[in-house]
């Protein structure tokens, strides 16, 4: 049986202003974060409101439900291939194109800042990567003809970090660069 967390909060009104925004902010991107785990958020956001009225006074509800699904980054891994029916890792997933961009942009940079430093990425940093690299060529319309030579480097990048190979990984970073400012210089 799967555990089930409430969360109550008690705010001030400008600070359910504020939450309430945060959590709007949050629902345009897909990706809520509970308990500090990462969310995605998949279909649609159901909301109840109901007023208890007694002579002009009384307490309002509201209820937000929603289906989220654990990050990739951070545990359960979603799928890197379409499933067997033929079917997209986007519709498998449900994301934005918007959103798997953002999560790229946030693993490229983890993966450059741990080579700045000196490290080797953790594996989490390099299947947060892979998955959202993978998942952004599932994408018609946004840089296809960059896609192979795109996928081929993050391939490069996968092995080079397996076998702790510091030269080989830093030269795909640099390649995967390179591809991420001809796409956006032709694109944007």
């Amino acid at each position: 049986m799967a555990k089930k967390d409430k969360h109550q909060h008690a705010f001030s009104p400008a600070e359910a202003a504020g939450y309430l925004r945060q959590l709007a902010r949050a629902l345009e991107e897909g990706l809520i974060t509970l308990d500090e785990r990462d969310m995605l958020l998949e279909g649609e956001v159901k909301v109840k409101e109901s007023l208890k009225d007694k002579k002009g006074e009384g307490p309002v509800h509201l209820r937000l439900k929603m289906d989220l699904h654990m990050h990739p980054a951070l545990g359960e891994t979603l799928p890197l291939a379409p499933p067997e029916d033929g079917q997209s890792r986007r519709q498998q997933t449900k994301v934005s194109y918007k959103q798997v961009k953002k999560d790229l942009s946030r693993h490229f940079k983890a993966v450059k800042k741990a080579r700045r430093d000196g490290a080797m990425p953790s594996p989490e940093e390099v299947e947060g990567l892979s998955w959202a690299g993978r998942l952004m060529c599932s994408f018609s319309g946004k840089g296809e003809e960059f896609f192979p030579r795109f996928l081929e480097q993050l391939e490069a990048l996968e092995q080079a970090a397996e076998r702790g190979d510091a030269a080989s990984l830093d030269q795909a970073l640099q390649a995967l660069a390179g591809f991420k400012k001809d796409c956006h210089s032709k694109l944007k």
